[in-house]
């Protein structure tokens, strides 16, 4: 997406022919000024609240983090450009936004975080950090003739000693738990096991999930290019009032 810096319109034209009037130099400046201003804008003015209404905006650092500017520059105003977007790097999360901008469909997620895994339980709060996937091992179901029961706990026995997760089938699917405690108590047939384990994410090996378009970046930025009159105005003014010195 792409919106054009009008120095013409009856708001800034005033501006533009006094400008042009002086040093060759000031009107190139004050078009990049305004172009860098726009992009910075979006960045650090109106991303978030775009985000915001578009997701639940658990970590807006995120955001932060990975949006960038790549200023305009040189002296030919009709080649200048500045851009604003998102910069994933490394990030999966952040290289999937596009398709939450334009909609499509991202592969293999096979585990999606539950809501038992964020803070304070909650869809609307960040995974807490002790509850990331990462590259933590996965124990399995191990096929003995036991209980149900019986082959969980003994699951969570060697999930707890390896520092690994319990990939577990239930009633929906597959189910990965993080083992917590596991507790023993009374003797022979008395004998009691409690193990504490909370549901991390849900699993579906190679799952594909649809992205319906809710596009965030477009309209951040055209709030922000309805703010380029002021900026263009302010950056004039600051040349008008530096030939004055």
């Amino acid at each position: 997406m792409s919106y054009i810096l009008n120095v013409d319109n009856t708001e800034v034209k005033r501006f533009t022919s006094r400008l042009k009037e002086m040093h060759r130099s000031n009107f190139p400046i004050v078009v990049r000024q305004t172009l860098n201003d726009t992009a910075f804008d979006v960045k650090k003015t109106t991303l978030i609240p775009s985000v915001d209404k578009k997701f639940i905006l658990r970590n807006p650092a995120f955001f932060r983090r990975y949006s960038g500017v790549n200023k305009a520059t040189g002296w030919n105003v009709n080649a200048m450009k500045s851009e604003v977007g998102i910069i994933p790097g490394n990030s999966t999360a952040a290289n999937q936004l596009t398709k939450q901008e334009y909609g499509g469909q991202i592969s293999n997620r096979d585990m999606i975080y539950m809501d038992q895994a964020r803070s304070s339980k909650s869809k609307l709060k960040s995974v807490r950090k002790i509850n990331y996937l990462g590259g933590k091992g996965i124990v399995g179901g191990r096929a003995i003739k036991r209980s149900r029961k019986s082959n969980f706990i003994a699951a969570a026995y060697i999930a707890k000693k390896e520092n690994k997760n319990v990939l577990w089938a239930t009633k929906r699917g597959y189910t990965l738990y993080a083992v917590n405690n596991i507790d023993f108590s009374g003797s022979g047939r008395n004998r009691r096991v409690k193990v504490n384990a909370i549901p991390l994410a849900d699993y579906e090996s190679n799952r594909n999930v649809k992205v319906m378009a809710k596009p965030f970046l477009k309209p951040a930025s055209l709030l922000s290019y309805n703010k380029q009159p002021y900026f263009y105005m302010k950056n004039a003014k600051a040349r008008f009032e530096k030939a004055l010195r």
